[in-house]
């Protein structure tokens, strides 16, 4: 799979809307950022087999 280059900006200098986001929602996307780095993702192509496998099969 691809890597993904993630550019943080700098949330101290470059204030935008995430600012206002609910910490709920900047947490989760502080986790998918981590899960990104972590290699713990998917790509499109394995979810559209899987999910067709499951539902196609099921007919």
């Amino acid at each position: 799979m691809a890597s993904l280059d993630i550019e943080r900006p700098d949330k101290k200098s470059d204030p935008d809307f995430y600012d206002d986001l609910p910490q709920c929602v900047k947490d989760g996307i502080e986790q998918g950022l981590q899960d990104v780095e972590s290699g713990n993702v998917h790509s499109h192509e394995e979810v559209m087999t899987a999910a067709r496998l499951k539902y196609i099969s099921t007919k």
